[in-house]
């Protein structure tokens, strides 16, 4: 979502869709280079994303910018030696975290938006991340027949909270903005679904754990993001996203 929450921004098949949802809906389509999925940056100004994709001339992550009337350019280049899985972005594009493998060990590295300059340097397996709303704090999921949820320091290193197991399968974790709340897409207890979690303890909040079949669906979720507001969250599924009101769910 964008920082104002009027727009929800989708990746995909080599170009991004931008929907302007809470006036007249509207959707624009800017293409890309990149040939699979990628995670945007926050909107920039009013008419631009930014992402990292791989150059193969270069051998090496590119920062790009990507206008929405359909021009694309380089910003800065990632000098590190990861080979990424995943990306993920602060909500004022002022940092990003890379999530994927340096010499077959994982690695979990913060950088800044602008120049690519790394941060912090974690040795963590971790499939999705998502900063606080100041880019102080990453929550991070990781995998694995037992799995885990965690919020990470990033100036000190630090673990400050992990839930020790529960859950497996996670493909995607978020932290609402007001830093209290952390909802991932996994199984629970053996069940698929999103959950909330409280985010001091790390643990599952009571009676907020929903299902794909509570919302009529047989596809599992997949994706999972808290709108800036901070009373929404939006979730996505094979073939639908659902937009759900924290309180009322």
């Amino acid at each position: 979502f964008s920082n104002d929450s009027g727009r929800l921004i989708v990746s995909g098949d080599s170009q991004v869709t931008v929907w302007n949802f809470e006036s007249e809906p509207t959707i624009q389509r800017a293409r890309t280079e990149s040939r699979k999925s990628f995670e945007v940056g926050s909107v920039v100004a009013t008419d631009s994303i930014r992402y990292l994709r791989y150059s193969r001339e270069e051998k090496a992550y590119i920062l790009y910018r990507l206008e929405l009337t359909g021009q694309e350019e380089s910003e800065a280049m990632l000098d590190s030696d990861v080979s990424i899985e995943s990306t993920q972005w602060s909500a004022d594009g002022g940092r990003f975290a890379i999530m994927g493998e340096v010499d077959d060990h994982p690695l979990l590295a913060v950088h800044d938006g602008a120049t690519c300059k790394e941060i912090a340097r974690f040795d963590l397996l971790a499939v999705q991340a998502d900063f606080s709303a100041d880019g102080n704090r990453l929550a991070i999921a990781s995998n694995g027949n037992v799995g885990a949820i965690r919020v990470l320091d990033i100036e000190t290193g630090n673990e400050l909270q992990s839930s020790g197991g529960f859950v497996s399968g996670v493909t995607d974790v978020a932290l609402s903005p007001d830093g209290r709340t952390v909802a991932s897409i996994g199984n629970v207890a053996g069940e698929h679904g999103l959950t909330l979690w409280n985010a001091t303890t790390l643990r599952p909040q009571p009676g907020h754990h929903l299902t794909p079949e509570s919302f009529g669906s047989r596809w599992d979720f997949s994706e999972v993001v808290f709108l800036p507001d901070g009373r929404r969250i939006a979730v996505a599924s094979r073939y639908a996203i659902y937009i759900i009101d924290v309180e009322s769910r």
